[in-house]
């Protein structure tokens, strides 16, 4: 059963007289699993025709940006495909209202190209950035292989500051992004050089929508692990594994209905309904849990609440996987803050 908004104000209203506890500043975070089990424990509360995930021990604040400027330690990277590029979108929406020196490529980032393969946005009054890096599988290189980033002629943060681009929402644009999910050949533009991690203190990473078979797969995510063991100096409270969404076949007919009442009812319908490879993304987001829990790497865990609500807002059954309506990766723009405002020691 859904959730009413009485509940929801009786949980504000518990919240304000100081019923959930909090933690002081500074403590550390607990162990990644044990943290996302707290975010998945929760459901989705209708208030006026809205949904919202409401944890059922807990509680979320909603995004506000001038708190998550002022929590946020440093720049943010994002890594992934074209769902990261959309889940990048709609947090620079959210998180830079004002766009504030919106590039279509980093002066520094020497493939600078017109495909949107690199893209960054000013925030925080230009005291922030959020850059995406397409890369759709997260490849990685050796610890031996460097990079020379290129020079700016006129830096800001280290940015060029004009060339300002609207974000990508047209139904067109995502139809050539799914086609591009389906090639073959895969994009893999490098992140994980010295000279580009140096420049972040945030980062947010995700495999996609891309299907490679399990071994592939393990030596993917421990990739990833071993970049971030070799930059002892970055504190892994702030990188982030986010876990993949599923695609169902039949979204045209599901648009608009409200959510799942549980995560078994959402799996019978994805597994009944599947789209490509999404079976096999339950087993590789257990997977990939199971290699970071125990390297002090965090993890934004969007499976259970993006199942119970994720079949709705897609453009049309020719694209069940990418969403025109930003709503879901809103939910997940709120699990990140959250998880920001606990690192800065103000959530429990």
């Amino acid at each position: 059963m859904l959730v009413s908004c009485l509940w929801l104000g009786l949980a504000a209203a518990a919240d304000g007289l100081g019923l959930v506890s909090r933690s002081s500043s500074g403590q550390a975070a607990p162990p990644a699993t044990e943290e996302a089990a707290f975010f998945d424990n929760g459901q989705w509360a209708e208030c006026d025709g809205t949904y919202t995930w409401e944890l059922k021990q807990g509680s979320m604040d909603n995004f506000d940006v001038d708190q998550f400027c002022k929590d946020l330690p440093g720049d943010v990277l994002l890594v992934g495909d074209s769902i990261m590029h959309q889940h990048y979108e709609s947090l620079i929406q959210e998180a830079c209202p004002h766009r504030h020196k919106r590039v279509a490529a980093p002066c520094w980032y020497t493939e600078n190209d017109k495909k949107k393969l690199v893209v960054e946005n000013g925030c925080c009054n230009g005291t922030r950035v959020i850059t995406h890096i397409r890369n759709d599988i997260v490849k990685t290189h050796g610890p031996d292989r460097h990079w020379e980033p290129a020079k700016c002629r006129s830096e800001s943060l280290g940015r060029k500051n004009d060339d300002y681009v609207e974000p990508s929402d047209k139904a067109e644009e995502m139809a050539e992004e799914m086609a591009e999910a389906r090639r073959p050949s895969k994009i893999g533009v490098p992140w994980d050089f010295p000279e580009i991690i140096s420049r972040f203190k945030v980062f947010i990473l995700n495999t996609g929508a891309h299907y490679q078979p399990d071994p592939e797969y393990r030596e993917l995510v421990q990739g990833v692990v071993d970049v971030f063991q070799r930059h002892p100096e970055l504190d892994k409270r702030y990188v982030f594994w986010r876990t993949t969404m599923l695609g169902v076949s039949d979204c045209e007919e599901m648009d608009g209905k409200p959510p799942f009442r549980s995560l078994e009812e959402a799996e019978k319908h994805y597994a009944e309904h599947p789209w490509y490879e999404s079976a096999d993304f339950k087993r590789q987001n257990e997977m990939a849990k199971s290699i970071i829990a125990s390297t002090g790497i965090s993890i934004i865990d969007v499976y259970k609440a993006s199942m119970m609500n994720g079949h709705s807002g897609h453009a049309n059954n020719a694209d069940c996987l990418h969403y025109s309506d930003p709503y879901l990766y809103k939910h997940w723009n709120r699990h990140f803050y959250n998880l920001i405002r606990r690192r800065a020691g103000s959530l429990p």
